[in-house]
């Protein structure tokens, strides 16, 4: 059910996990793979509500945790919950997408720390969002992923998909005018110097120059 999408396959995912909430047979209780499966189903949904029911059921995994840290969220749910307001759009979809993400950066659990999935949807959410101060908030995610590298954080070195996210916030923000368009090309300079330094380091695609020059050429 939680992939075949939909909000209906949602629902009756979110209804089994009710009912393993319920029973008072210790060897069917929800694990964290329940909680984690609930969650996905949300976030491929399709729903304005997708972020809403994620992170409900994230919390009901929280409140699990502290009687059974078994089930204390990992990574993948911190990511499903992220992914499920990033594609909700809208910036209070965008706010609670990074609230989560600043979650996982506090946390001092070893399987829920911070990796470039959850920094690249978080962003990703910023350029969803519509708003004006997108690529500002897309920027300062980008910078705090470049501060932890630099602390030797592998897991929050930028890929290509968060460049190209920020990038993207950047062209959609601030009614895509020259300042968020430079900011936008300067990205594609990083990237390129980056690389120059580093082979490791991903290069500017085809679609992310041909993104830029629109913008460009649209002022």
């Amino acid at each position: 059910w939680a992939k075949s999408g939909g909000v209906e396959a949602a629902k009756k995912v979110e209804a089994i996990l009710d009912l393993l909430e319920k029973s008072k047979d210790s060897k069917v209780r929800p694990s964290l793979r329940s909680y984690s499966v609930a969650i996905d189903a949300w976030a491929r949904s399709g729903s304005e509500f997708a972020g809403k029911k994620a992170e409900a059921i994230f919390n009901r995994m929280l409140s699990a945790s502290k009687k059974n840290p078994s089930l204390a969220p990992n990574s993948i749910v911190f990511g499903g919950v992220i992914n499920a307001w990033a594609r909700c759009g809208g910036e209070e979809a965008a706010e609670r997408a990074e609230a989560i993400l600043k979650l996982m950066e506090k946390s001092k659990n070893p399987n829920s720390r911070a990796n470039v999935r959850a920094y690249s949807a978080t962003i990703d959410a910023w350029a969803k969002s519509g708003s004006a101060i997108a690529g500002f908030r897309a920027d300062a995610i980008l910078n705090r992923m470049h501060q932890r590298s630099k602390q030797g954080d592998t897991d929050a070195t930028p890929n290509a998909v968060t460049y190209g996210s920020v990038v993207n916030a950047w062209v959609k923000s601030c009614d895509g005018g020259e300042e968020a368009v430079q900011r936008a090309d300067d990205i594609l300079q990083l990237m390129e110097e980056r690389a120059a330094q580093d082979p490791t380091q991903d290069r500017p695609n085809t679609n992310m120059y041909i993104l830029v020059r629109t913008a460009w050429k649209a002022l």
